[in-house]
């Protein structure tokens, strides 16, 4: 068994949201939309998530500036946030 530094923001997924996305939605980029629907978490933050592709739009993992369109599925698996040490 080895030690491994944990140098990850991240740790394991801590809760996924799914939802469809609306017609007034639509054309707005991804990062912006996970921002405004959920706002506990920063757009930074939510790039991030991004980047790790632990969001998929209709089942395809994509970049934060895809603009999307009404009745696409959207998860996200959002990580809980690594706790910090002193």
């Amino acid at each position: 068994m080895s030690d491994e530094l944990h140098d990850s923001e991240f740790e394991s997924p801590a809760e996924v949201v799914e939802f469809a996305v609306e017609p007034a939605e639509a054309g707005t980029r991804l990062d912006a939309l996970l921002a405004e629907r959920l706002p506990d978490y920063s757009r930074t933050h939510l790039r991030k998530v991004i980047a790790t592709d632990a969001v998929q739009l209709d089942g395809q993992c994509v970049k934060a500036s895809t603009r999307v369109k009404p009745g696409q599925q959207v998860r996200i698996e959002l990580p809980e946030m690594a706790r910090e040490v002193p």
